[in-house]
């Protein structure tokens, strides 16, 4: 965490003197921010920061689950979860849809909607333990790194 303030309201003039005090206590370099969709805090980081901006993936996925039937979120919010950590943009447009075509293929014909939906079900869900597993990281020094001028940051997360 690098600063905590109380205001009465989320305004663009209460984000743009929190961002200015950031940068009086020696907040500087910003590459990307990223946060809710608040319009008072996207365009005090436009004018305090000058950075790009990106919408924060949890709060993207909340409000799309409000697109959502209750029965239906699991699913969506598998299916978003493999595309936010596909490596590259080819693999998050693919991947799920590809290992879905290739087991209903092996089926062929399905006898009613109920047994399509248990089987794509139940791949959506094996696909969010193998990402649980084998990618449970979310910021690292590695991942950091491409986009950092801090030598400290270059330093290898583990001793050689």
């Amino acid at each position: 965490m690098i600063g905590l303030d109380v205001g009465e309201i989320e305004s663009e003039a209460f984000w743009r003197e929190f961002l200015r005090s950031l940068r009086r206590r020696g907040l500087d370099g910003v590459r990307l921010c990223v946060s809710d969709a608040h319009e008072g805090l996207k365009a005090a980081i436009a004018r305090v920061l000058g950075c790009p901006w990106q919408r924060c993936t949890v709060h993207f996925v909340r409000d799309m689950h409000q697109h959502c039937r209750p029965s239906q979120r699991a699913l969506v919010y598998a299916a978003l979860r493999e595309v936010f950590n596909a490596d590259c943009y080819e693999q998050a447009r693919e991947r799920v849809n590809g290992e879905i075509k290739r087991r209903t293929d092996v089926v062929g014909i399905f006898p009613n909607e109920d047994a399509i939906t248990r089987l794509v079900g139940a791949l959506l869900l094996e696909q969010n333990d193998e990402w649980a597993i084998q990618r449970a990281r979310y910021m690292t020094l590695e991942t950091i790194a491409p986009v950092s001028d801090d030598p400290i940051v270059r330093l290898s997360a583990v001793p050689a």
